[in-house]
């Protein structure tokens, strides 16, 4: 029975692993040192690779060696940026990969990876011959062989017959293509943009759409009685810009701008009730984002994915940004996030169907704004490639379909193109302009 015991263990250890990293938490070194150590026993035992059947002959053979090699590399992922189905899925595919691995004493060129059976330490990329007899080897060839071949497939509109009860909404064929960089035989070199550390810094920050829509439009609605110069010729800005389809030309628009006007609920004073909002710490700021840190409690709301808007403690304007990675720190009441920076000026607009004069009359009211649906608009580089973005309700999105945008008193015509990114009740789609208006048409 040796043998089905220490699988079960190491089947069990395996599953308390992948409930922490779920959960974006790290085992900590007394998990990885109990896990080595029994790695360790079942070879001084000789049972490291007998094959049993883990939960009766129904199930799957498996063996020590196969659990371990799956929690050892599920541990190559934990760094926040994958969703839980994508996680969950990982686990799956190495479950149907891990026995085309196989741990090693010898140190060889193509080894991929290393673990140290004496150390309270993961897996981790071999640096040359890691000398003493704890050190285990394995490369990963012949298993990212299998995932690139899946990849392909999927990329070319079929399923492959293995992965199909494993299909879930968010896991398509980039996740493979990730998985095959992550544990790839040798390590892939990719450019990152440089990290800058920051101190004293602190953000005010935002979330929901609605609210988001409401603190962007404050500024407008507070000055709607002024009349403003356009000083800037900026992409960013739509007060400042002409679109005619978003690329022939930019003119600065230098006369008085009629904003547009109250929707009926007064402006809320910019500087009210500042400490209402919740409170970041900025560790890293980089050209595409920043790192922050923050306390566990009263955010738990946050996930990868994420909407929300921020700012520096002493100014007005709002920056939209993305939650891309989530990691939990060892002191479990603190919480790391990398935020993608969508826009740092975005532009609260209406959005009014083209063939209805009127919208749902039953929505809430903070969903209406100037008689349509709130959204925001967000142009922003992604790719080396400018996007004119939208982000609006989820149920306002429909591929091609057409509708009267304003925003900052000016008026366009637009179609929907790609959704790029999906909320619980949200989404930024593409927008191709149909044309530029000089006032909303009548619908009848």
């Amino acid at each position: 029975m040796l043998p089905l015991v220490l699988v079960r263990m190491m089947h069990y250890f395996g599953e308390f692993a992948r409930w922490q990293y779920l959960r974006h938490f790290s085992p900590d070194d007394v998990f990885w040192l109990n896990v080595n150590q029994l790695y360790r026993f079942a070879e001084k035992m000789r049972v490291d690779s007998t094959p049993v059947f883990l939960f009766g002959e129904e199930s799957p053979g498996t063996t020590v060696q196969d659990q371990y090699l799956i929690m050892l590399m599920l541990s190559l992922l934990s760094s926040g940026n994958l969703t839980q189905r994508q996680f969950n899925f990982s686990y799956h595919i190495l479950c149907l990969v891990s026995n085309r691995m196989s741990l090693h004493p010898e140190y060889a060129e193509d080894a991929s990876f290393v673990v140290v059976l004496n150390e309270a330490k993961p897996a981790m990329r071999p640096v040359g011959d890691m000398a003493g007899d704890a050190a285990r080897y394995w490369s990963t060839a012949d298993m990212v062989e299998i995932i690139h071949g899946w990849a392909t497939v999927m990329e070319g509109g079929r399923l492959p017959p293995e992965l199909k009860p494993l299909i879930e909404p968010g896991i398509d064929a980039g996740l493979l293509r990730m998985l095959c960089r992550e544990w790839a035989a040798q390590p892939v070199r990719f450019e990152r943009a440089e990290r800058t550390a920051v101190t004293n810094r602190n953000l005010e920050v935002a979330h929901r759409l609605s609210l988001l829509h409401r603190l962007i439009r404050q500024p407008d609605e507070a000055s709607q009685v002024q009349t403003r110069q356009a000083d800037t010729d900026s992409f960013d800005d739509a007060a400042n810009i002409r679109i005619y389809g978003f690329v022939t030309s930019r003119k600065r628009d230098r006369s008085t701008l009629a904003l547009a006007p109250l929707s009926g609920e007064a402006a809320v004073p910019a500087a009210q009730a500042r400490d209402e909002f919740l409170r970041w710490t900025v560790d890293n700021v980089s050209q595409t984002g920043l790192g922050v840190t923050l306390d566990a409690l009263g955010n738990e709301w946050v996930s990868l994915g994420g909407l929300v808007g921020y700012r520096d403690v002493d100014s007005n304007n709002w920056s939209l940004g993305l939650i891309r990675r989530v990691k939990r720190a060892n002191q479990r009441e603190r919480i790391y996030l990398g935020l993608e920076t969508l826009s740092s000026r975005p532009v609260a607009a209406s959005l009014r169907p083209v063939d209805s004069k009127l919208i749902d009359p039953t929505l809430p009211q903070e969903m209406v704004w100037l008689s349509g649906h709130i959204s925001l608009f967000v142009p922003f580089d992604r790719g080396g490639r400018r996007i004119n973005a939208l982000i609006m309700p989820i149920s306002c999105y429909t591929l091609g379909k057409q509708y009267y945008m304003t925003a900052r008193g000016k008026h366009f015509q637009i179609a929907l193109g790609k959704v790029l990114e999906k909320g619980s009740d949200w989404c930024l789609a593409e927008i191709e302009l149909v044309k530029a208006l000089e006032k909303l048409p009548i619908v009848m």
